[in-house]
């Protein structure tokens, strides 16, 4: 694995995962990942995280993990020619907690600060980080099922 130098900004994707507390932003820097493709890492790593956040059998993560659009996500790429010094936040404006707030979180989650301050950060919709509304009926449907049985 690779290291970051926190001083840099990063690129790479993002999802909005549910916890029984609130939102959580998992970042994946691609100076760390192998891999960074959505799908990959639904199934690798985030569906992972959700059964031990939520405590889920086995099985109900084997199925989640065939729903990878089904939580709100994005990506950080830089612009080309990359010595423009243009990063862009893509989004597929689906985020779960208000943008002033998911602009903070990204902004420091992929040291983003200077670039911001430069006018050099462009936040941009993008269809492609769009969720799908079957996967998210799926995966808020596993997950306010084991919501409901640690409230019982």
């Amino acid at each position: 694995m690779r290291s970051i130098n926190h001083n840099d900004p990063i690129t790479g994707p993002y999802y909005w995962i549910p916890t029984p507390n609130g939102w959580k932003l998992l970042s994946f820097p691609d100076t760390l990942y192998e891999n960074n493709d959505h799908t990959h890492i639904w199934s690798s790593i985030v569906v992972t995280h959700l059964q031990d956040v939520w405590h889920l059998p086995r099985q109900i993560t084997l199925v989640l993990s065939k729903y990878p659009y089904g939580v709100s996500r994005g990506r950080v790429s830089r612009g080309y020619p990359i010595i423009t010094g243009v990063y862009y936040l893509n989004h597929g404006d689906d985020a779960p907690i208000p943008w002033d707030e998911v602009i903070l979180i990204i902004t420091k989650e992929f040291h983003l600060g200077r670039i911001q301050s430069r006018g050099k950060l462009k936040i941009v919709y993008d269809e492609h980080e769009t969720m799908l509304s079957l996967h998210r009926f799926k995966v808020e449907k596993f997950i306010s099922t084991r919501y409901s049985d640690k409230n019982v």
